[in-house]
């Protein structure tokens, strides 16, 4: 990884510790952050807020671990509510929080995506193909992360993940320090998610790997 992108990875970090704030809970409340990943990687929809424990949810809603909405439940990087960043894999179609965690998707479900934005300055609609395990080839798009003090909102993703677009190479413009290069906002991105592979991969509880925790 090169400076820029260790650097706009240790600000990510920084701004939203999600892997930390995981790391702090209880295994239960893990167990259920789990449930809810899985869900999304196995059948490319929200699940319903009932799929797993109110106190366990109630817990990760309140540290910005996944957020609640009349669609369901949405777990950084997928997002249940429109955000107008799609990503799409096989016959599933998807709304990713931001432009970084669009990003995440395709190492997360393992399968090359088609992602389908708009430019964060001109509109310009923007389309373009991530294999699961290589940067992606659109080199004229940039991802641009909003300066310090952009983000103040109660939950990321309708604070600092609104300010994190995609750029259009006619917007670019002097290319100024908060835009990164598809290629150093992917490594960003597999990065600071890599962490939810331990949770993808972990049988869900009550499969004849782990028992029913009973």
């Amino acid at each position: 990884m090169d400076v820029r992108s260790t650097r706009f990875l240790n600000r990510l970090r920084a701004d939203f510790p999600v892997e930390a704030r995981l790391a702090g809970t209880r295994p239960a409340v893990q167990d259920a952050y789990g449930a809810v990943l899985r869900h999304w990687i196995d059948h490319g929809r929200a699940p319903v807020a009932s799929v797993i424990d109110g106190d366990h949810r109630a817990v990760l809603d309140r540290l910005d671990l996944i957020v609640a909405t009349r669609q369901g439940l949405g777990c950084y990087p997928f997002s249940s509510a429109a955000t107008g960043i799609e990503v799409v894999w096989g016959r599933y179609a998807v709304q990713a929080m931001c432009a970084v965690d669009a990003l995440a998707i395709p190492m997360l479900v393992e399968r090359t995506c088609r992602i389908a934005a708009r430019c964060g300055e001109c509109k310009a609609p923007l389309k373009w193909s991530v294999a699961s395990d290589y940067p992606p080839a659109a080199a004229s798009i940039k991802v641009r992360y909003p300066d310090p003090g952009d983000a103040g909102a109660a939950h990321c993703s309708e604070g600092l993940c609104r300010g994190i677009d995609f750029v259009c190479e006619a917007c670019v413009g002097s290319e100024p320090a908060n835009l990164m290069g598809l290629d150093q906002a992917s490594a960003v991105a597999r990065a600071f998610f890599g962490f939810q592979r331990r949770w993808i991969d972990k049988p869900a509880i009550g499969s004849p790997a782990m028992g029913d925790h009973r």
